[in-house]
């Protein structure tokens, strides 16, 4: 079954550049949900996004830093 693009569901996973919050964007990527890979630090947030990409999953890089109120 293919799903259009309105209809897949998206998820926002916070620290999701290593350790549980990659592990558990990956999980939600093979679930079928497009996730936004957020992270403080923009490095690892794209070695994190290219690595998950690479594995076929469907991911977008987000800068996020939930100790930042602005």
């Amino acid at each position: 079954m293919t799903q259009n693009a309105e209809d897949t569901p998206i998820a926002l996973v916070t620290g999701a550049n290593k350790d549980i919050g990659y592990e558990i964007t990956a999980g939600l990527a093979r679930l079928g949900f497009r996730v936004g890979v957020g992270a403080r630090d923009a490095g690892r947030r794209d070695d994190a996004v290219a690595k998950l990409q690479a594995d076929g999953h469907d991911v977008f890089g987000v800068p996020l830093d939930v100790s930042d109120d602005a």
